[in-house]
């Protein structure tokens, strides 16, 4: 026999998985906008266009990459007009 309950108290600390759902979504937030905050810190001089890669680009993962890459290319260190990434 199936029995049926329509107890909807909450549990104390539980939150159903509130806290841990908000925390994950922060989380894969910070993430995704990784390659924005990295060249925004280092001042990039191509930011923008590294917004908005990582913006319409980002989510297929390749894009994110791309922009990860680029925001952290070392475009200031070399003599002879070559770009080197950061070591």
């Amino acid at each position: 026999m199936v029995e049926l309950s329509f107890n909807n108290k909450k549990k104390e600390g539980n939150m159903f998985g509130l806290d841990i759902s908000a925390g994950y979504a922060l989380l894969v937030i910070a993430l995704g906008l990784l390659p924005w905050i990295i060249a925004a810190t280092r001042n990039h001089p191509q930011r923008g266009a590294i917004v908005a890669m990582t913006v319409f680009g980002g989510w297929t993962g390749i894009g994110w990459l791309v922009a990860l890459v680029w925001a952290c290319w070392n475009y200031n260190s070399a003599a002879d007009g070559e770009r080197q990434p950061i070591p």
